[in-house]
């Protein structure tokens, strides 16, 4: 045991973890607020494999891609676009994919932008496909509105195949909601810890 989870502050002993850059404190994936950086010296990306980067896939790019019937378009959703179907209880009839063009393997972090209009359905059932199979991830777009909302930490094999999937089967009764299809974010990161070497006697 090296550390313990409390509320005692620094009157104890505790473990203390952080990164400097040059003597000084730094998020080594930069800065990305829209506010001014909370550190004094600035945040620094330490990264040169695209990481500190996040890799956004909309509804009109290339790593987007739909099948099936029944699809609408509306100009309100993230960049302005966004698609959008009635739902169906159990037998889909529209689905999408959304895939990162990315070479690179590892933990990605997945958030879904859920638009202000057309996302009534309170089972939207995202399915991300990664390294360990399938994971369903269900989504209440109903309560989201013009939000980013996370998926989860995944990780990838950066085979090509690495993908999130939704379709509008929703166990809603047929046509009684709406599921909105917008764009995703994938944020790649590496979690490097030191090693921790300790002689026994």
């Amino acid at each position: 045991q090296i550390a313990t989870s409390g509320n005692s502050g620094t009157t104890d002993c505790h473990l203390h973890f952080g990164l400097y850059r040059n003597g000084n404190v730094t998020d080594p994936f930069g800065w990305r607020g829209s506010s001014q950086d909370p550190l004094a010296g600035g945040a620094v990306c330490l990264w040169g494999d695209g990481q500190c980067s996040e890799i956004v896939v909309e509804d009109e790019s290339a790593g987007f891609t739909k099948s099936g019937t029944g699809w609408n378009w509306d100009c309100h959703g993230n960049s302005w676009t966004m698609r959008w179907v009635t739902n169906k209880n159990t037998a889909q009839n529209a689905y999408a994919n959304w895939r990162p063009p990315s070479p690179y393997s590892g933990p990605f972090a997945i958030e879904v932008f859920v638009a202000a209009v057309h996302h009534s359905t309170t089972r939207a059932k995202y399915e991300v496909y990664a390294k360990d199979g399938y994971h369903n991830v269900p989504i209440d777009q109903h309560n989201q509105n013009d939000k980013w909302v996370p998926l989860g930490t995944f990780e990838f094999v950066g085979d090509g195949l690495d993908n999130v999937y939704l379709n509008n089967a929703t166990a809603e009764s047929d046509g009684s909601t709406e599921v909105c299809f917008d764009t995703i974010k994938f944020r790649q990161f590496r979690v490097y810890l030191p090693a921790v070497l300790n002689n026994y006697p």
